[in-house]
């Protein structure tokens, strides 16, 4: 057995310089207190210097400095998206964490939630004059950066009320450093998760210390502009949606599984999701991309430059307008590099593909390495593609044609080839006697095929479900303290049910757009994806809420440690091994098999 076949991630170099490269991120956060941007920018160039001075006489050290340089990169990456916030914590006041801005102009770039008293956003800092001072050095760090806005509510406050997504403000706030919240349980660093979200400081807004003002949206970056445009109609949709006179539930599923707005999910919906291992289908997935990704070829040729184009900038628009969860944007980026290596007829191995979008996510946004759907993302895919296969070498047996159905029954049935020997009524005869047994073996090739179909898709999805299990289980552990035991069931199930919904959810966005274009003279053909829509999204939530209700259903209350998360990737390591040792035991013994009939 070659080595690489031995060893199918040394024989993936992107997948390699990725890993590393998220390595080179882990790092310059664990040390960030020790080491600064210029410490690692030396390290950078001390290792590339080295990697170019061995390269002719070393040429494997030189190997190993090239592989330090990308973990180095990493750390470069990491320290420069953290450079603002390591300004800004440098600028506070003696003794204290925040400082008070007047008349910041700010937009609303989230829709806002209400928590008790408090109304909870995202907004973006616009340009703006400032005094002179400690507050215009803090303006000129946070002009253009994302902000977490805590405002009081008024006591007149009611729904109509309720600041609205792109509203500009002008408010008196207290901006604040980014905190770590001590909440036993909370796994993940709250100080990361913010910073995986774009998320440079928080603010407090009293009572009365903001006011509502023209639109400021042409002070925005031109980039969070269009995202800002997108997200109010991604918003004005929802609404449309509301109107239906679908059950809250169901306007809510399709909502998330298609808009990306999980706000006005029920808590016992999200709850019966994740007890049923289902999940990941309400967070927008490749699933979701890939079924669109179809759905564009259809109505246009493959394999021709404009027609990618086309496909791929409609593809990355829904991704922006969707909110760019990292989920998506991994399913984009191997879709894209996909189609632009099918395009130079190149072929890659999917892992490949995987690491080439692990290296620009990383490189472009290193911080949303602490993303909880960016790790499940790109971990499901890495498990699925490399369990797979050791996977089906040892639950499915070898099939043999002889032992199908299509054999047994074709064995029974006379082959006459000088049937239609003859003349006259003989002929007819026999020529009717042969289309009734051509008709019967056309069906039972039919049913054979259906059935082989029907049994590849079930363990297709039952070893794609146990594969992406074994490398999502114990970080889902970690972070959310519940192992799903019903996934395989529930996988069955809901994902034909999914794309379903979706290639409808598109036909009923159709039918919605022509309607609004046409002045609501066609809108009786919003019906007709309508109903069967509903029924779907209604039968998927009862199924699952019937899983849920399992006894056996998932196991939860786990608390999982950092320590215990590494010995489980321990024991899923050596059981991949031994799985891989039995696929190549299993190809041996095969192999001397023929060998022994030639």
């Amino acid at each position: 057995m070659t080595p690489h076949l031995r060893n199918p991630i040394l024989a993936m170099p992107l997948l390699r310089y990725a890993m590393l490269l998220v390595a080179g991120v882990a790092a310059a956060d664990t040390l960030s207190a020790s080491f600064s941007t210029h410490c690692w920018l030396m390290t950078a160039a001390a290792v590339i210097a080295a990697a170019l001075i061995t390269m002719r006489r070393l040429p494997a050290v030189s190997n190993l400095f090239a592989l330090l340089a990308v973990a180095a990169l990493g750390g470069v990456c990491s320290s420069l998206a953290t450079q603002k916030q390591d300004a800004l914590l440098g600028l506070m006041p003696q003794g204290s964490n925040a400082v008070m801005l007047h008349d910041v102009p700010v937009v609303i770039t989230s829709t806002p939630s209400r928590h008790n008293k408090v109304w909870m956003f995202e907004a973006v800092v616009c340009r703006g004059t400032a005094p002179s001072g400690t507050e215009t050095a803090v303006r000129k760090i946070i002009e253009g950066e994302k902000v977490r806005v805590s405002m009081m509510c008024d006591s007149s406050d009611t729904p109509s009320r309720k600041p609205q997504l792109g509203t500009s403000l002008t408010a008196t706030m207290r901006l604040a450093h980014l905190n770590e919240l001590h909440n036993a349980g909370f796994s993940l660093s709250y100080i990361r998760y913010l910073r995986s979200h774009g998320i440079l400081a928080t603010a407090f807004i009293a009572r009365g210390n903001s006011r509502e003002t023209p639109s400021l949206h042409h002070l925005l970056p031109i980039e969070t502009r269009a995202c800002l445009r997108l997200h109010i109609l991604r918003q004005a949709m929802t609404e449309q949606l509301e109107r239906l006179g679908m059950p809250p539930a169901t306007t809510a599923v399709i909502s998330a599984m298609t808009l990306g707005v999980k706000d006005s999910l029920p808590a016992s919906l999200r709850k019966d999701y994740s007890l049923a291992g289902a999940s990941h289908i309400l967070a927008l997935s490749g699933m979701h991309l890939a079924t669109i990704f179809m759905l564009l070829t259809l109505f246009m040729r493959r394999r021709k430059p404009y027609a990618s184009c086309i496909i791929l900038a409609v593809m990355w628009t829904y991704v922006a307008f969707t909110g760019m969860s990292p989920s998506v944007v991994r399913a984009a980026a191997m879709l894209s590099i996909y189609e632009i290596m099918t395009l130079a007829a190149h072929k890659q191995h999917p892992l490949n593909i995987l690491g080439a979008a692990l290296f620009l996510a990383t490189l472009f946004s290193p911080q949303s390495v602490w993303d909880i759907g960016f790790q499940l993302s790109y971990l499901a895919v890495f498990s699925i593609h490399l369990f797979s296969k050791p996977l089906t070498r040892w639950l499915m047996p070898e099939w043999r044609p002889s032992d199908s159905f299509y054999f047994r029954v074709m064995s029974m049935m006379p082959e006459n080839d000088d049937i239609v020997r003859g003349t006259g009524a003989t002929q007819k005869r026999r020529r009717k006697k042969r289309s009734w047994r051509w008709m019967a073996r056309y069906l039972v090739v039919e049913a054979e095929e259906a059935m082989k179909r029907l049994r590849d898709y079930i363990i297709g999805i039952v070893i794609v479900s146990i594969a992406a299990q074994l490398g999502t289980m114990p970080l889902t552990a970690f972070y959310f303290g519940i192992i799903p035991l019903a996934f395989i069931v529930t996988n069955i199930i809901v994902l034909p049910l999914s794309a379903v919904i979706l290639t409808l959810s598109c036909l009923l966005y159709a039918t919605m757009g022509l309607s609004a274009s046409t002045g609501g003279t066609i809108s009786f053909l919003v019906a007709i994806p309508l109903f069967p829509l509903r029924f779907a999204v209604e039968a998927q939530n009862a199924l699952l809420s019937a899983v849920a209700s399992l006894p056996c259903s998932a196991i939860a209350g786990i608390t999982v440690s950092p320590v215990q998360l590494l010995a489980l990737y321990v024991i899923v390591f050596i059981a991949l091994r031994l799985l891989m040792m039995h696929g190549y035991r299993s190809d041996n013994q095969e192999d001397k098999h023929k060998d022994d009939l030639w």
